[in-house]
């Protein structure tokens, strides 16, 4: 990733669960222009941690649990467009 954390777009998309809400059903976009510089590189940070530990993996379907959602993180830097995936159980931290 580049070292402008300004330039960086973040946007999560969250489905599934027991139940439809429909203001989880609406992407969350965040961009680091409309932060502070400490925030922005914060979040610069923890999407290289999350690009790193998924790299263009998709969530597996069969450790899904029954009623657990599905998270897609799309992070976008200039040209660059990355998608992380998870679902529950979250196994890991980044």
């Amino acid at each position: 990733m580049a070292t402008d954390p300004a330039a960086l777009r973040v946007t999560l998309r969250i489905d599934g669960g027991f139940a439809y809400l429909p203001g989880l059903a609406r992407p969350i976009a965040l961009h680091a222009a409309q932060l502070g510089d400490e925030h922005a590189a914060q979040l610069q940070r923890l999407c290289q941690s999350a690009c790193a530990v998924a790299p263009k993996r998709r969530a597996s379907r069969a450790g899904v649990a029954p009623d657990g959602r599905r998270y897609r993180l799309t992070v976008e830097l200039g040209d660059s467009r990355r998608e992380v995936t998870a679902a529950d159980p979250v196994d890991t931290p980044a």
